[in-house]
């Protein structure tokens, strides 16, 4: 689909890339010897202790890695905190673009510069309640569960271990701080190829700045599809009338959103699809292709 440019049009807000500790710092591993110890009798000692103990154990490999939850409120508290976090950033922002890396996807988004301020003071408070977490682990690192922990691994002749682990008491482990980066995103075609003296250069940089500009939208454009898509989907599933005021409530913040950024056109296509969806008498998929379509012509 080729999306027409229009010079008065300008893409503007804040790319954002950001990052938060998981709970994945907070589990206790180590490795034995299959040989010295059994692995059956070591789930059974530990299990009582902390609920869960993980081991990978490979064919033909005598040392097996262990994984044990010992700090269990504070991983739980931790990924509270990083649902709620990435829920505010669906609410403030809009994913332009899906990345797909080694293992998992990461998303690029957009937060208008409308969002900013209280995007940012929902940052400070996570900020804040992963250092309280810091406080909770080092409270928790000395509790009776993880003395007794201990004890068990000697118990097991797992001396080594066991003196990690009151290394581990003595010094905690501690989260990092999250971690935020903003880039203002400012993309005119007019004013950029401008600061191009040469006429000739400026007309291929124009050209250049265009087919990027085309990539960009697009790449908007088919995500904003996808997420209306799903909130019309779930609705649909639901069938009640709760769902429906959830549904039109997401796709009129979504449509405010875009229009922050500069998407007018857009903006007014997930506005109509917000008065039209009903899930009785559902939009069907062609029927929302075609709203979207028709939308490039006013983008």
């Amino acid at each position: 689909m080729n999306v027409p440019v229009q010079e008065k049009l300008v893409l503007k807000g804040f790319l954002i890339t950001t990052w938060l500790p998981s709970s994945e710092r907070l589990v206790f591993r180590f490795k034995v010897d299959r040989s010295v110890v059994d692995l059956d009798k070591l789930e059974k000692t530990l299990r009582p202790i902390v609920g869960k103990v993980k081991i990978e154990s490979r064919k033909n490999n005598f040392t097996v890695k262990v994984e044990v939850p010992i700090l269990q409120y504070s991983a739980r508290r931790l990924e509270r905190i990083r649902n709620r976090y990435f829920e505010q950033l669906k609410q403030y922002t809009i994913v332009i673009q899906r990345l797909e890396e080694i293992g998992f996807w990461r998303n690029i988004y957009l937060l208008p510069a409308t969002n900013l301020a209280k995007f940012l003071e929902e940052w400070d408070k996570i900020k804040k309640q992963i250092e309280d977490i810091n406080d909770m682990i080092r409270r928790e690192m000395n509790s009776e569960k993880t003395k007794q922990l201990v004890q068990a691994l000697r118990k097991l002749g797992l001396e080594t271990t066991a003196a990690e682990l009151e290394k581990l008491m003595d010094n905690p482990p501690v989260l990092p701080e999250p971690k935020l980066r903003l880039n203002k995103l400012t993309l005119s075609i007019s004013e950029l190829a401008d600061m191009v003296e040469d006429p000739a250069l400026r007309d291929r940089v124009r050209r250049i700045l265009e087919k990027q500009y085309k990539e960009q939208i697009q790449s908007i454009f088919e995500s904003v599809k996808d997420q209306v898509k799903q909130i019309v989907k779930q609705v649909v599933e639901a069938k009640t009338y709760a769902s429906l005021i959830k549904a039109r409530n997401e796709l009129r913040q979504l449509a405010k959103k875009i229009k922050d950024i500069g998407l007018v056109g857009l903006s007014q296509v997930v506005d109509e699809i917000a008065s039209h969806v009903d899930p009785w008498r559902p939009l069907s998929e062609k029927e929302i292709d075609d709203m979207f379509e028709n939308a490039r012509m006013i983008l």
